[in-house]
């Protein structure tokens, strides 16, 4: 049974190590917000997800945030949705098109929506607001999600799994316990 657990293990880390990206981030792609005219290019041997030619900007205050959404090409049938993660409770959301209420689904490259949010955040632990912008983009249904975090220097809501413990190299290791 121990030797399985060893096996199943080394199998799971094998697995994980050739799944991930050992690239570090570049500047363009560090903060979630980058350039989208060529969102589906390929960057040597990284490759963009397809998402929603859009930019997603803003900022966030203890009970509010104020969001940009720059349209990057012509879109149809948009919808942008908000919600909160983590305990954040999200008490109302207004969709701006030149400082009016709008009700518009179609925008043209280079139109952009304000998002006023109002919310109610938890005071003990971090949270998220979210924002989905989704539309027809050229005839292909897209989207992009993209999330801000609310009272960033307190501890996270949830605690992951296993101890973390530090490698012989000096990287810190999650080490998960066997069922």
């Amino acid at each position: 049974m121990n030797a399985k657990m060893v096996l199943i293990g080394f199998l799971v880390a094998t697995v994980g190590l050739g799944c991930g990206n050992a690239e570090q981030k570049d500047a363009e792609h560090a903060n979630g917000t980058a350039a989208v005219d060529g969102a589906n290019k390929s960057e040597g041997s990284r490759t963009a997800k397809p998402s929603a030619p859009v930019v997603i900007d803003g900022k966030v205050e203890a009970t509010k945030a104020s969001l940009s959404v720059s349209f990057a090409a012509d879109v149809t049938d948009a919808k942008i949705e908000v919600w909160g993660v983590d305990g954040l409770s999200v008490s109302n959301f207004t969709l701006l098109h030149g400082g009016q209420p709008m009700t518009q689904t179609r925008f043209s490259k280079g139109e952009h929506v304000d998002v006023d949010v109002t919310f109610t955040a938890p005071t003990t632990v971090r949270s998220n607001v979210a924002i989905r912008v989704r539309g027809n983009f050229g005839g292909a249904e897209r989207e992009r999600v993209q999330s801000f975090t609310v009272n960033g220097d307190l501890p996270p809501a949830t605690k992951a799994p296993g101890d973390v413990k530090v490698g012989p190299d000096g990287t810190p290791v999650r080490v998960m316990k066997a069922e």
